[in-house]
């Protein structure tokens, strides 16, 4: 074996999170695995963009708060030299991790996992595969399992499913259709019977998959 024969490249990684300290964990934990390269550490959002541009990573390591910028997650998925995203949650929001995923992530991990866990997502998504806490995975499996609904949804409660597919809380669903979050609530409700659904995540699903919404609402 010749030892000075160069080794695999490493991938190289951006972490963005607002908070430089988490910014500065999840370096040191890459920095313990020598077939990953953290390559850029960015902080606010207006940056992202542009320096990814710049850096030309194999993969955005990214932080749920910059994700809820739904423009921007798509806007980096589309980048000519095309970076895998791996999502960190913190809350087992499986909404939110749905439409991490409808806008182009290739993962979502839970910030809180051990290290060894983070970095074999973060393997898994530059491999191609899509790494997902067991909870959500568990939680959409049983969604594409669900029959087929009888009872037709109403306008305002496709209304709903929209605004939760582009990642709206209930409060911004609420001020979106002028009307109270415990209306929300109540539609919410109605959705959850007439899909037979768990929880905002499999509702989603399930009206993605019935074509009751699209991805372009």
């Amino acid at each position: 074996m010749d030892l000075n024969e160069p080794g695999p490249r490493p991938r190289r990684v951006v972490v963005l999170d607002r908070r430089v300290v988490v910014c500065l964990g999840l370096a040191a934990v890459i920095l313990e695995c020598p077939n990953l390269l953290v390559v850029g550490k960015v902080t606010e959002d207006q940056r992202a963009l542009t320096e990814i541009e710049r850096l030309r990573p194999d993969l955005v390591l990214a932080s749920a708060a910059l994700c809820t910028r739904v423009d921007l997650l798509s806007a980096v998925t589309t980048l000519r030299h095309q970076p895998k995203v791996l999502v960190l949650t913190e809350t087992e929001d499986s909404a939110f991790v749905l439409q991490a995923l409808l806008a182009g992530a290739n993962g979502c991990v839970s910030l809180h996992a051990p290290p060894r866990d983070i970095v074999q997502a973060m393997r898994a998504a530059v491999s191609g595969q899509t790494p997902l806490t067991a909870a959500v995975a568990a939680r959409m499996a049983m969604a594409a399992r669900t029959p087929r609904r009888t009872v037709p949804l109403s306008l305002r409660e496709i209304d709903v499913l929209r605004h939760a597919a582009a990642g709206h809380t209930n409060a911004q669903i609420a001020k979106g259709l002028a009307v109270s979050e415990a209306t929300v609530k109540t539609y919410w409700r109605r959705i959850f019977k007439k899909l037979s659904a768990q929880d905002r995540t499999s509702a989603v699903t399930i009206a993605l998959r019935q074509n009751s919404i699209a991805l372009e609402d």
